[in-house]
């Protein structure tokens, strides 16, 4: 089992990784973009002893969240100090095998540099992280869209579906149709 994002806070963190566990047993989290909503939650998993795996230019900035004293308001890793363990994503990795594997890719895009999408290909599913945002009406900054169609033909992925923080599962077919939302 593999929880992909620890967002909003460690409260929210700790019920998901509380109902994951009911699933089976916990590998990982990976996070995949140093925005707060995708880390908030960063450091409940490693209080609980949970494995984290996260691009590499982003370990700096999570490393400081993880050593960060949380005095005033001490929360679990503050209380029951834990050393993380981190593995570092610099290029293209996949993880699992058969039906399970999935592939962690940086998007090393104008935008998307400090995120990475998760590609799982028996479903040819891709989660975008934080890069895209789609809504009836259209695509919020068709650069974004771009970005995400030039990791897919730079990796040479076979998307159906793309989903990520921000909205719910779509066939790619019908965003690359979508116009763009330009403020």
């Amino acid at each position: 089992m593999t929880l992909i994002e620890a967002p909003i806070s460690g409260g929210f963190t700790k019920g998901a990784l509380d109902h994951a566990r009911t699933l089976g047993p916990l590998r990982r989290v990976i996070s995949t973009s140093d925005s707060w909503p995708h880390i908030a939650g960063l450091r409940e998993a490693v209080a609980q002893g949970v494995p984290l795996t996260l691009l590499d230019r982003n370990v700096p900035l999570v490393e400081r969240l993880l050593a960060a004293p949380h005095i005033s308001a001490p929360d679990s890793l503050a209380r029951k100090p834990v050393r993380p363990r981190i593995t570092r994503i610099a290029q293209a990795a996949t993880l699992g095998s058969g039906d399970a594997a999935m592939r962690l890719i940086p998007f090393h895009t104008a935008t998307g540099e400090r995120q990475m999408a998760v590609y799982w290909p028996k479903h040819r599913l891709l989660y975008t992280s934080d890069l895209m945002s789609v809504q009836p009406s259209g695509v919020w900054l068709p650069q974004y869209r771009d970005e995400v169609a030039e990791l897919i033909a730079r990796e040479r992925l076979d998307v159906e579906t793309v989903f990520g923080m921000h909205y719910a599962p779509i066939s790619w077919d019908k965003v690359k149709a979508l116009p763009g939302i330009v403020p």
